[in-house]
Protein backbone atom coordinates (compact mmCIF):
# COMPACT_ATOMS: atom_id res chain seq x y z
CA UNK A 1 0.00 0.00 0.00
CA UNK A 2 1.42 3.07 -1.14
CA UNK A 3 1.84 6.21 1.53
CA UNK A 4 0.14 9.18 0.91
CA UNK A 5 2.22 11.77 2.69
CA UNK A 6 3.32 15.03 1.09
CA UNK A 7 6.27 16.76 1.73
CA UNK A 8 6.76 20.35 1.42
CA UNK A 9 10.47 21.87 0.82
CA UNK A 10 11.09 25.51 1.00
CA UNK A 11 14.60 26.68 0.06
CA UNK A 12 15.61 30.32 0.70
CA UNK A 13 18.31 30.43 -1.55
CA UNK A 14 18.37 30.85 -5.51
CA UNK A 15 17.90 27.35 -7.01
CA UNK A 16 20.23 25.53 -8.61
CA UNK A 17 20.63 22.84 -11.23
CA UNK A 18 23.56 21.12 -8.71
CA UNK A 19 21.69 21.12 -6.12
CA UNK A 20 21.66 17.62 -5.45
CA UNK A 21 25.90 17.25 -5.51
CA UNK A 22 25.73 18.59 -1.83
CA UNK A 23 23.89 15.34 -0.76
CA UNK A 24 26.64 13.32 -2.43
CA UNK A 25 29.40 15.32 -0.93
CA UNK A 26 27.23 15.56 2.28
CA UNK A 27 27.14 11.56 2.20
CA UNK A 28 30.89 11.26 1.32
CA UNK A 29 31.49 13.37 4.43
CA UNK A 30 29.49 11.60 6.91
CA UNK A 31 31.21 7.90 5.66
CA UNK A 32 34.74 9.92 6.09
CA UNK A 33 35.87 9.84 2.52
CA UNK A 34 37.44 13.24 2.88
CA UNK A 35 39.31 12.82 5.62
CA UNK A 36 40.24 9.28 4.42
CA UNK A 37 41.12 11.17 1.19
CA UNK A 38 43.33 13.64 3.02
CA UNK A 39 45.32 10.90 5.29
CA UNK A 40 46.17 8.69 2.78
CA UNK A 41 47.77 10.41 0.06
CA UNK A 42 50.61 12.23 -0.11
CA UNK A 43 51.40 15.50 2.15
CA UNK A 44 50.94 18.58 0.33
CA UNK A 45 52.94 21.81 1.15
CA UNK A 46 51.20 23.82 4.30
CA UNK A 47 50.85 26.80 1.81
CA UNK A 48 48.91 24.36 -0.79
CA UNK A 49 45.40 26.41 -1.00
CA UNK A 50 43.77 22.96 -1.75
CA UNK A 51 43.83 19.92 -0.27
CA UNK A 52 43.15 16.64 -1.68
CA UNK A 53 39.52 16.21 -0.75
CA UNK A 54 39.24 19.66 -2.80
CA UNK A 55 40.98 17.83 -5.73
CA UNK A 56 39.40 14.90 -5.87
CA UNK A 57 35.48 16.05 -4.67
CA UNK A 58 35.80 19.21 -7.70
CA UNK A 59 36.82 16.95 -10.33
CA UNK A 60 34.34 13.96 -9.23
CA UNK A 61 31.17 16.59 -9.00
CA UNK A 62 32.08 17.23 -12.88
CA UNK A 63 30.68 13.83 -13.63
CA UNK A 64 28.10 13.63 -11.04
CA UNK A 65 26.51 16.75 -12.36
CA UNK A 66 27.18 15.67 -16.04
CA UNK A 67 30.52 17.56 -17.37
CA UNK A 68 32.58 15.81 -19.70
CA UNK A 69 36.03 17.26 -18.70
CA UNK A 70 37.90 19.08 -15.83
CA UNK A 71 37.69 22.05 -17.58
CA UNK A 72 33.81 22.36 -17.04
CA UNK A 73 35.06 23.37 -13.37
CA UNK A 74 35.70 27.13 -15.28
CA UNK A 75 33.48 26.80 -17.03
CA UNK A 76 29.86 25.43 -17.28
CA UNK A 77 30.07 24.75 -13.61
CA UNK A 78 32.02 27.62 -11.78
CA UNK A 79 28.68 30.03 -10.84
CA UNK A 80 26.79 26.76 -9.06
CA UNK A 81 29.64 25.01 -7.89
CA UNK A 82 31.42 28.49 -5.99
CA UNK A 83 30.60 28.63 -2.19
CA UNK A 84 30.26 25.72 -1.75
CA UNK A 85 30.41 24.86 2.07
CA UNK A 86 31.98 21.34 1.59
CA UNK A 87 34.77 21.70 -0.94
CA UNK A 88 36.60 24.53 -1.68
CA UNK A 89 36.77 24.74 -6.02
CA UNK A 90 40.54 24.68 -7.68
CA UNK A 91 41.09 25.54 -11.24
CA UNK A 92 41.02 22.95 -13.92
CA UNK A 93 44.75 23.72 -14.30
CA UNK A 94 45.13 22.69 -10.74
CA UNK A 95 42.87 19.69 -10.22
CA UNK A 96 44.72 17.84 -13.26
CA UNK A 97 48.04 18.94 -12.27
CA UNK A 98 47.52 17.54 -8.89
CA UNK A 99 46.56 14.16 -10.63
CA UNK A 100 49.60 14.37 -12.77
CA UNK A 101 51.52 14.49 -9.95
CA UNK A 102 50.22 11.20 -8.87
CA UNK A 103 51.30 9.53 -11.64
CA UNK A 104 53.73 6.45 -11.64
CA UNK A 105 56.51 5.26 -14.04
CA UNK A 106 56.09 2.80 -16.65
CA UNK A 107 57.65 -0.18 -15.81
CA UNK A 108 58.65 -2.93 -17.89
CA UNK A 109 59.07 -6.76 -16.84
CA UNK A 110 60.45 -9.39 -18.97
CA UNK A 111 58.88 -12.76 -19.53
CA UNK A 112 59.90 -15.51 -21.44
CA UNK A 113 57.72 -14.61 -24.51
CA UNK A 114 58.89 -10.64 -24.50
CA UNK A 115 58.88 -7.61 -22.71
CA UNK A 116 54.98 -6.14 -21.64
CA UNK A 117 54.80 -2.82 -20.34
CA UNK A 118 52.67 -1.96 -17.55
CA UNK A 119 51.13 1.57 -17.15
Amino acid sequence: MLNNTIMKVQNSLAVSPFGGLNFVLDEFEKKGVGKFINQTMPALATQSKYSWKDIFYSFWSVFFCGGDCAEDLLGNFSASFKGNPLMRIPSPDRVLGRMKELVEPIQLFETTRGEKGMK
